[in-house]
């Protein structure tokens, strides 16, 4: 029985080789997305899975009342965790600190800008797992100064040699030794190091006592992560947290930072909070991709059923033999749905090949580490496995229904006709179509905005602006290097920055002012900035005056209890936005009187007391996704020395070939310990909005695919009908129609029923994007020029492949199309 379906299954295939052709493109395109996507899903779902305990680790956040969910705790969480909650196991927390590393080779010393430099508790190991290559854990988490550091760091400092037992200088003085090399942390792994610490030689590091606690809610801010005895008490513990911190903090403080616990396994998908360890995934993308793939496969089965159900009449007679002879229903619809499976394995093996050829496009776009592991992992074979029935049940139903129900006594007949299915396969069509259209208006629009981002005008001139990134020892060399640099012939101007402009929004603290209710806490952003920013940015001063040195800006500092900072009489530049916030106008806010601080159970970390002495015209302190910021600025100098993160260089041309040169000589003179390391503004302005970039080049690739996809179904329904209609086409010639009109006969149909998806397609994406768009504070208004361009698009794509099977039919000699029956 199974000889004779693979049989009849062959026969057909042979018969209809065009239509066969078409099938398989069109599934094998539809599988090659499905498992393109299903890959990439796979490796967003596997972060932090590899750890034998992580259905049992858990990290501390803390929810907040009026601002962003925290990833970070305070210092001192870790032992509350520990000592108030006896269903923790294990509570273990860590910070990372960029550091300059420095080795000594052939005489010289090197030094490297380390950014993945982690000082964490003893425990570590008894949480994650990160296998040691060679060497011993030991001590490296309980002792200060001792280190392991990743495999890629034991090469690239260490070469071919042996790194246990050698030494690495971290921050000019503080030597570490090598105690053992772990493999390469895996990309999947929301935590990312390259160099291990104790906590203890973070505390040697920042003079602090080695056998100490921490008892700060604030200082240090590190990850804190608990492994649970068992997770189901997760509800519990997050329920009691509120009642434990009160004997802890106050009152206040409770409400405004509740804890709570966070399974390991939901950061990368599930968070985005302030402090993230990185860039975190997100479970739109996740859903959107899967999305993507069940459309362009549910496309690729609607031309398997259109063209199936179209050449029904070519198989009629043979359904209608094999009933006559003693065929039961079931026997078709098995020998309807084999062949559909045999359609897809042929589809599958070429999807494939598609997949490995497209894979590392696709990763490149998304900035993962995708491999085509299909025979390592048995789910994503079982996966797979399941898409290939799923898409033979969803292509093959139908017809399989459909054909195995005609009736041997009208199938028979020599003027049977075929006049069923085609109001289904209109459907079908208008849906095709209707969904493509809906993606490619969604691309366009998403394009539009993501361009509208990268070409607003930000307030501020960012053209030739190169950032140097700075450190508290850089930082004390600001005047020297200034010096340096202002003395090239290609640079126009220096300044120094605690924030990116346009990027980074800066310190957020309490603040105090006129009129503000001492019971319901403000928050304002805070950045420190030079006399010359606003000037050398293109910002304008629009009441009082700027930063100057004419006057003491700086205000008076001292230090209480011997390290936390406190000045009186300094003074501050507002932003509109501030203004409008504090209540006044451009000209009433000079003189205000405003103070920033910081607070922990009543005793102050920092304050800062001054006055506004200028207005500056609003500018984007962060990206266009954000709303404009309630700034105020104060100056970046002290009598503790400028506080600067970044460096910011005003080039005269935009030769920066020309001008690297000069900028490396003059940071050599002034800071030849610390090595440089610089980015030209604009590029990291770009750079915030890569997600939405990348994300709409991939969905407008699945557009494009997804039309290609309906055009097959299209393609192949016009050379049946035809192929159906080539007689009537011969006496329509003879009768003296000419071509234009039968090309516009044969044509009108399909592009009706085009014309109806667009139609469709397009009111869901103008729903659908609006929606998106209102995520964004600054968005376009979606033109009726997008409407115009997708669904023309669609209409045209649609009328190239019909006419074209429409010209030949109408080029042919009305003698051969008379003689065709």
């Amino acid at each position: 029985m199974f000889r004779n379906y693979l049989k009849t299954a062959w026969r057909s295939f042979m018969r209809q080789k065009e239509y066969s052709v078409l099938n398989v493109v069109g599934l094998s395109v539809g599988l090659a997305c499905c498992i393109v996507i299903l890959l990439f899903v796979s490796y967003e779902w596997s972060f932090d899975r590899f750890h034998s305990k992580g259905e049992r680790i858990f990290r501390v956040v803390q929810k907040t009342k009026e601002r962003k969910d925290l990833a970070w705790t305070g210092g001192v969480t870790r032992q509350i965790v520990q000592d108030e909650f006896g269903e923790v196991e294990k509570s273990v927390s860590f910070q990372r600190v960029p550091a300059f590393v420095a080795v000594e080779r052939e005489g010289e010393t090197e030094t490297f800008r380390e950014e993945n430099m982690i000082f964490s508790d003893e425990g570590f190991f008894d949480l994650f797992d990160f296998p040691l290559l060679k060497g011993d854990i030991g001590t490296s988490l309980a002792e200060p100064q001792k280190m392991l550091i990743t495999e890629e760091m034991a090469t690239k400092y260490f070469g071919t040699d042996d790194p246990i037992g050698k030494s690495l200088d971290v921050n000019g003085g503080y030597e570490f030794v090598v105690t053992g090399v772990l493999h390469d942390i895996p990309e999947n792994s929301h935590i990312q190091f390259d160099f291990l610490t104790s906590m203890a030689s973070f505390k040697v590091m920042h003079e602090y006592p080695v056998n100490a606690s921490f008892t700060s809610h604030w200082w240090p801010s590190v990850w804190t992560y608990a492994l649970l005895r068992d997770p189901s008490d997760v509800s519990e513990i997050n329920a009691r947290f509120a009642e434990v911190m009160k004997k802890h903090r106050e009152a206040e403080e409770v409400d405004q930072f509740k804890p709570q616990l966070q399974p390991i396994t939901d950061i990368h998908l599930r968070s985005d909070m302030v402090g993230e360890f990185g860039q975190n995934g997100s479970m739109k993308t996740v859903a959107i991709f899967l999305a993507v793939a069940a459309f362009t496969l549910i496309l690729a089965c609607i031309n398997f059923m259109n063209l199936a159900t179209a050449r029904a009449v070519k198989r009629a007679r043979e359904i209608g033999v094999r009933k006559a002879i003693g065929a039961e229903r079931k026997q078709l619809i098995f020998q309807f749905f084999f062949e559909s499976f045999l359609m897809n394995i042929v589809a599958f093996l070429v999807a494939i090949l598609l997949a490995d050829l497209v894979l590392p496009w696709f990763g490149v776009q998304l900035e993962r580490q995708l491999s085509f592991s299909l025979f390592n992992d048995p789910k994503i074979w079982m996966s797979l496995v399941g898409i290939i029935l799923l898409s033979a049940f969803m292509s093959g139903a139908y017809p399989a229904l459909f054909l195995s129900g005609f009736k041997p006594a009208s199938v028979l007949k020599t003027s049977f006709s075929l006049a069923g299915g085609r109001d289904i396969r209109k459907a079908l069509v208008i849906f095709q179509f209707a969904l493509s259209v809906f993606l490619i208006f969604g691309t366009s629009v998403a394009y539009l905005q993501i361009r509208y981002f990268k070409d607003a005008n930000l307030g501020f001139d960012k053209e030739h602006i190169v950032m140097l990134k700075s450190s508290l020892f850089a930082s004390a060399r600001y005047d020297a290097l200034k010096n340096e640099l202002m003395k090239q012939p290609m640079i126009k101007d220096v300044c120094g920055v605690t924030s990116k402009p346009g990027i980074q929004r800066g310190w957020n603290p309490p603040i105090e002012f006129e009129g503000s209710n001492p019971n319901d806490k403000s928050w304002m952003f805070n950045q420190q900035v030079d006399t010359n920013f606003f000037k050398m940015m293109g910002i304008p001063v629009i009441a009082g005056r700027g930063f100057s040195s004419e006057f003491n800006d700086e205000g008076v500092g001292t230090l209480m209890r011997g390290q936390f900072p406190s000045f009186t009489d300094r003074n501050f530049i507002v932003n509109e936005s501030a203004v409008k916030y504090l209540g006044k106008t451009n000209e009433t806010v000079l003189g205000m009187k405003l103070r920033f601080y910081t607070e922990e159970n009543g005793q102050l970390f920092s304050d800062v007391r001054g006055r506004v002495v200028g207005v500056v015209k609003d500018y984007h302190t962060a990206n266009l996704k954000n709303g404009l910021m309630p700034t105020c600025f104060s100056p970046v100098r002290s009598e503790f020395g400028p506080t600067i993160n970044y460096f910011l260089v005003k080039l005269t041309t935009g030769k920066f070939s020309e001008a690297e040169a000069q900028i490396r000589e003059a940071w050599r003179q002034a800071i030849p310990e610390v090595p440089i390391e610089f980015t030209f503004l604009d590029d990291e302005l770009d750079q915030q909005y890569q997600d939405e970039t990348r994300l709409g080049n991939v969905v407008g690739t699945f557009a494009v695919i997804a039309l290609f996809i309906s055009c097959l179904g299209l393609f192949g329904l016009s050379a049946y009908t035809v192929e159906t209609r080539t007689k009537e086409i011969g006496i329509r010639k003879v009768m003296g129609a000419s071509e234009t009109k039968i090309v516009r006969l044969l044509s009108k149909d399909f592009l009706l029923l085009v014309s109806v998806g667009v139609l469709i397609a397009l009111p869901l994406g103008w729903w659908a994007m609006t929606n998106w768009l209102n995520q964004f504070a600054f968005r376009i208004s979606i033109s009726p020029l997008v409407f115009i361009g997708a669904g023309c698009v669609a209409i045209l794509i649609a009328m190239i492949t019909v006419s074209f099977q429409s010209l030949r039919a109408a080029h042919l000699n009305p003698v051969k199309s008379l003689r065709s029956e």
